[in-house]
């Protein structure tokens, strides 16, 4: 299982590092549209019409969901773990199954919203309003590919916490760092 789980990650994580580069591609676009509207806007008095909502129906949305994956695999999410630092390790890691897997089903509806939504959007041509009839496709459509990315790093975590949890080894716990205080093993 343990071998299993190694020999997922790599190709999963690879996705994650060609999403987190789109994502800092739009995060700089984000920048340089952002100073050209405001150069235009004080320097010349013609501010763009368009960048608003490029940045944040396109942009902005891209850089969040094209790096969420990459991000919970590097555990950078805020996670607040007060009690639970307290806890067993191996308690720790079958607690983090069930809230992995209240994780996975939430984050699979969203998936499922968001994949609808593009669907929509796509066949029925659907546009923004505003001067510019952007088609709202492209922004629905970071949902379910961000999300993508995300459902298997969550179920990789959850594979990873239950092996823990049932063997005791913590090398494949996706919550564990090892730093916490161990109360109990």
């Amino acid at each position: 299982m343990k071998r299993l789980l190694s020999s997922l990650e790599l190709p999963l994580a690879r996705l994650e590092q060609l999403g987190l580069f789109v994502a800092g591609l739009a995060f700089a676009a984000m920048m340089l549209v952002t100073v050209l509207d405001v150069v235009m806007r004080y320097v010349f008095n013609a501010p763009l019409s368009w960048s608003f909502e490029l940045i944040s129906s396109y942009l902005m949305v891209g850089a969040f969901f094209l790096a969420v994956s990459a991000t919970q695999a590097q555990r950078q999410h805020v996670n607040v773990d007060v009690i639970a630092r307290h806890l067993p390790q191996r308690l720790r890691c079958g607690l983090a199954v069930l809230s992995g897997c209240a994780t996975i089903l939430l984050f699979a509806l969203i998936w499922w919203a968001g994949a609808q939504g593009f669907w929509e959007a796509w066949h029925k041509n659907l546009v923004m309003d505003g001067e510019i009839p952007w088609p709202r496709w492209p922004t629905y459509l970071m949902i379910p590919i961000g999300l993508g990315l995300m459902l298997p790093r969550l179920t990789l975590g959850v594979a990873g916490d239950l092996l823990a949890a049932l063997s005791g080894d913590m090398t494949t716990a996706s919550h564990w760092s090892g730093d916490a205080q161990d109360a109990g093993d």
